[in-house]
């Protein structure tokens, strides 16, 4: 007799010609559906001011209409199932697990860029170990700056003008001729 009934079930459910991945996807999408399909029901008693008290029971005293609170109270019970459904979360245990994902994976990429931080870290440190430091550098100072350095000259005028040995000599020519012979 059991197993009669075993059959007749299991030819009678519906899920005869499903794989156990397509019932496990069925299962994980049912809420959703379930949430989709009293959407409008939703629309429609949160417009009305239909809510439930604190103990769970329809509070139907904010609806103006007698027409709308006579059909709420005829349907209480798919009103309560659907007010009830947008209280709870009917997905939460994929939410958590997603969410608990994601907390992995941001936390994975925060490790990774640490390491990088601090890889990037030792290698600048490394170098300035490295590097030998002059005089200058180890106190900071500015040979232009500082008085006690000597400063570089600048080059020759002529050098930078790009003038000519003749322009130089004709400027710079004296009328006393032997003060001349020293240009040259």
């Amino acid at each position: 007799m059991l197993r009669v009934h075993h059959q007749r079930s299991h030819v009678h459910d519906g899920l005869k010609h499903l794989s156990d991945r397509d019932v496990i996807q069925k299962v994980r999408e049912a809420p959703t559906k379930l949430k989709s399909s009293a959407k409008a029901l939703l629309y429609k008693l949160k417009k009305l001011g239909a809510t439930l008290d604190d103990n769970g029971d329809l509070n139907t005293l904010d609806v103006v209409n007698a027409n709308d609170r006579k059909w709420l109270t005829k349907n209480e019970g798919l009103c309560k199932l659907t007010l009830y459904q947008s209280d709870l979360e009917f997905e939460y245990p994929q939410k958590l697990e997603r969410m608990k994902i994601k907390a992995d994976v941001v936390e994975m990429a925060n490790k990774e860029e640490e390491k990088l931080e601090f890889a990037e870290f030792a290698k600048g440190a490394e170098e300035a170990r490295r590097k030998v430091l002059t005089y200058e550098e180890y106190f900071e100072l500015d040979p232009a700056k500082d008085g006690h350095l000597m400063k570089q000259k600048p080059p020759a005028a002529s050098s930078r003008t790009g003038t000519t040995w003749e322009e130089y000599k004709e400027q710079n020519e004296s009328p006393n001729i032997f003060e001349n012979d020293l240009l040259e």
